[in-house]
């Protein structure tokens, strides 16, 4: 993961928040079959599986939301 500058609780809120759309989209791309397997790989989901821990853990961000 790239070492970029902390975000506040806020910020990293807004940022789960922008991860869950993400995967929703991507999800209804591929439901749709418009979005090429090569791109439902893992490697998204896993940098973005551990920025939400991250997020989780340091700032006790709802993943929920």
């Amino acid at each position: 993961m790239s070492s970029s500058p902390p975000l506040n609780k806020t910020q990293a809120q807004e940022r789960v928040d922008q991860i869950l759309a993400f995967r929703a989209e991507q999800q209804l791309l591929a439901e749709q079959g418009l979005l090429p397997p090569e791109l439902q790989a893992g490697k998204v989901r896993d940098y973005h599986d551990a920025l939400l821990q991250q997020f989780q853990h340091s700032l006790n961000i709802d993943l929920n939301t």
